[in-house]
Formats: structure tokens, sequence, C-alpha cells
């Protein structure tokens, strides 16, 4: 019989099953796909140098250039690096085949295409709106013939923009590149640019300046008060936008400008202009009639205040030169009755080629004769000829002025009034200078601008007994305007 096992006493302790290892961290299964991503990168970048062909760092993963994407919803870690993944593998595989690299690394967040409920097969596309006065006009990139347009790569109509009947506008990418369309062609691009220079042309810099600020403040207020920025604008929108204004204080011309900058951009949009409503009409009146005044605080120059500054510049001035330059200059602009920006300009970095040049002077006997190229009711350059005849008084003939100053010998060529240095006399230096000597003489300064010598200019030969169409001529005004300038 066999014997039976003795018992074990003691022995090895009984062993646990062994517990399965932890599956590995997120972080480092990221850290191994990073690493895989390194390396494609850089076999990548080894082939590209080997075969001499320039890698695209500008749309790769690798390059840092280009356009910034713009912002997509957050995405997983996870999706995106398998994107990188498939990317980079189909650009080596073909290197490593010997063709050309696969194309740029696609956004990581797809286009969504035109949906059919939004556009009817054959409804027209909009068209590239206008841009505002005074933006930069620049011209579109054209696709490459070869490259087809796709689904995704039209864009959703808008019914709101002007559209042209079976034709596609093309859009600009996520990564800046430009998705051509059906009908993305130079001509249309030409045409478009074109149109956009005209109508800003159609403007002289500061009204183009002026609407834009203008329009600034309309869209602010719309956003203030809750409206929608839609165009056409609707009538009830520009009466609270009136009311606001006139609230705070504004005179019933500076809202005829507001008017007046919304029916420019409603032209410029293409869509109806609401400003000339009766309605818009009938509230400018009313509020007209119940001005006490003006509103025009300004002050007009007056011959003895002419007189007063032309004795006082010898005081004020450091050398001949700038008190025959001051005396030319004040004795031109009140007996011509210049504006402001007719006769300097406006500072020393201001377009020059508007105000009176040099080449604009011919002195004659007993007459100086100043042709202007342009002016503000003259946007065309068809030029209006001014003339200054002599005055019995030598202290105040403006011709006399005009040819001391001439014969010191200012350049032949830019501005009619420059400085010994042939810098030219700007806006802010003349009325500086002006309110020194009228502060020399204890004229009050008050009321007094630039403009006053038009006003000036105005009131006076009124106060002479001059008819209107002779005081009309004298300041180039082409209306009934001229009334608001007599005091």
């Amino acid at each position: 019989m066999p014997r039976k096992a003795k018992e074990k006493k003691g022995g090895w302790p009984i062993q646990q099953p062994k517990r399965p290892a932890p599956p590995p961290s997120s972080s480092d299964e990221e850290d191994e796909e990073m690493s895989l991503i390194h390396g494609l990168i850089s076999r990548m970048e080894a082939l590209e140098k080997a075969r001499a062909m320039p890698s695209d760092k500008g749309d790769g993963p690798s390059g840092g250039g280009g356009v910034p994407p713009p912002k997509v919803p957050r995405r997983t870690r996870g999706s995106v690096k398998s994107q990188l993944l498939t990317s980079l593998s189909s650009r080596l595989e073909a290197l490593e085949k010997g063709g050309t690299p696969a194309g740029p690394v696609p956004p990581l967040e797809p286009e969504v295409p035109a949906t059919p409920s939004r556009q009817a097969p054959g409804q027209p596309t909009p068209a590239l709106p206008l841009p505002l006065p005074g933006d930069r006009v620049s011209a579109l990139p054209l696709p490459s013939p070869s490259q087809p347009a796709t689904p995704m790569d039209q864009p959703p109509a808008d019914p709101s923009l002007p559209m042209a009947p079976g034709k596609q506008v093309q859009r600009v990418s996520p990564r800046g590149r430009v998705a051509p369309g059906s009908y993305a062609c130079l001509s249309v691009a030409a045409w478009q640019v074109e149109a956009q220079q005209a109508i800003a042309a159609s403007l002289a810099p500061s009204t183009r300046a002026s609407y834009t600020t203008k329009l600034e403040a309309f869209s602010l207020f719309r956003r203030a008060a809750g409206l929608d920025e839609v165009w056409p604008v609707p009538v009830g929108h520009l009466q609270q936008f009136l009311v606001t204004l006139h609230r705070a204080g504004c005179a019933v011309s500076t809202l005829g400008g507001y008017l007046a900058a919304l029916a420019f951009e409603a032209q410029t949009k293409g869509v109806a202009d609401y400003s000339s409503d009766p309605c818009m009409r009938r509230m400018l009146e009313g509020w007209a009639r119940g001005d006490t005044g003006s509103g025009d605080s300004r002050r007009p120059f007056t011959l003895d205040m002419v007189a007063a500054v032309l004795g006082h510049l010898a005081e004020c001035c450091a050398d001949p030169w700038e008190v025959s330059l001051f005396q030319a200059a004040v004795s031109v602009a009140f007996f011509s009755a210049f504006r402001p920006g007719e006769l300097l300009p406006h500072s020393r970095g201001s377009p020059r080629d508007r105000c009176l040049q040099f080449a604009n002077l011919s002195i004659c006997e007993g007459e100086a004769q100043l042709f202007l190229r342009r002016s503000k009711t003259d946007q065309q350059g068809k030029g209006q000829l001014v003339r200054l005849a002599a005055a019995m008084d030598p202290f105040l003939c403006p011709v006399a002025a005009v040819r001391h100053y001439v014969g010191l010998g200012p350049a032949s060529g830019g501005c009619l009034f420059v400085h010994a240095d042939q810098s030219p006399l700007t806006q802010y230096q003349f009325l500086a200078v002006i309110k020194k000597a009228l502060g020399a003489a204890r004229i009050p300064l008050m009321g007094l601008t630039l403009h006053s010598f038009r006003i000036g200019a105005a009131t006076t030969a009124t106060r002479m007994s001059l008819q209107e169409a002779e005081v009309r001529k004298i300041g180039r005004w082409k209306s009934v305007a001229v009334r608001r300038y007599v005091r």
C-alpha cells in the first residue's frame, strides 16, 4: 500500500494571483504619439532636403509663417494628433515613392458646405460688398485655373447683398488661402476694385474722413440702443439718432452732415436711402425754426483788426522775411475770402497740392492773379481765377504786400507761402502769430478762427453796400449760403 504523505507543517505561504499591470496613462500615450509625430516630421524634412525641395513651412505643421488660422471650437488632443499623423504619413509616402509631397495639412475644423435650402440651383449668389469710405482697396487674389472648385469651396448665400445670376464669388479659407468658386476671374476683381476706387475718389479726403467718423458714431449708437445694424437704415433708426444728437446740443447743420454721411453710405452699398424722407426734412425744419440764433459763435475779421495785425507783426516775427510773409498771407486771406484749406496746408505732414502754389501766382500792373485749382465747391478741379486789385492805401494794399514778399525770393516750386528755409507756412503757425499780434493790440481773441477772414470779407463787403451777387463773386459762393457769413 502506498504510504500516505506526511502532512506538511508550516511550508510556503500561498501566493496571491498577480494583479494586471495598470494601463498606461494618457500622458504616456501622448508622449509616445508626440515622439512619433516629431520623428515623422524629421524624416519628412530630411527627405525634402535631400530632394532639394523647399519645405512648406507656411502651411505644414512645423512651419511658422502664413496667415494664422481663425479660432475654431475646442477639440480633443487625440483627434488633432490623429489628423496630423495621417497628413504626415501621406506626405512621407509620396516623398519616399519619388512623387511630390501631398498638399498642406488640412485645417483642424472642416468647412461647412452651403446647404441646398439656403440657395436653390440657378439662384444668384452675393457679390462682394463695397468698402466704407476711406477703407483701403486691394485687389483680390485669384486661384489657379487648374484648381477645381469643390462643394466645400462654395460659401452660403447672403440674401442681404446684391447678387449676380449664376455666378460664384471666391472666399478665403481658414488658413488664409483663397478658395475659388465657379466664377473667380480677373475681370470681376478688376471692375470691382475700379468701382471702389471711383466711389472713394468722389469725395475730398477731409469729407471722406468726416463721413467715416459720423458712420462710426451711428454704428455705436445703434449698438448702445440695441438696434439691428441693418441696411437700408429704417426711418425709425434715423429719427432716434437725430433726437439723440439734438438733445446733446448738436446744431441743425450738424444733423444734416450726419444724414449726408448716411446717404452716401447707402449709395455706396447700393441700397435705398431714407435720409431724405419727408419726416427727416420736417424734423430739421422744426428744430431750425425753434433755434433763436445761427449757433455760429465765430467772429468776423474787420478792416480795423487787419490793420492792427499788420501793424504789430514786427513785434511778433523774428526777421523781415517772416514779417513780409505774414503781411502777404493776411492780405490775401482777407481780401480774397479764402478758406483756410485753400490758402495753407493744415500741418507739415498734410498734403500740399490742394493749397495755393507759387506757380498759381502772376503779378501785373495794379493787379495780382491767383489761380485756385481746387476748392470745396470745385472738387473736379476746373479751377477759378481770383483777382486782387490794388488799394489806395499802400499799408492795406494786398498787391503791394504780395509783390514785396515775392521780391525776397521764395522757391518757385511748391506752396506759395513759405518760410526762409522754404518750409510751408501751416494753418497752425498762421493762427498762432495772428493771435499774438491781436493780443499785442489788446483785441479780444474770443471767437476768432482762420475762417473769420472769410466771414469778415462777406460782412465787410455787405456793409460797404455791395450787392449780394458781387459779394458772392468775391468769395466764390454759388448760392445763398453767403447769407450765413454776414454778421
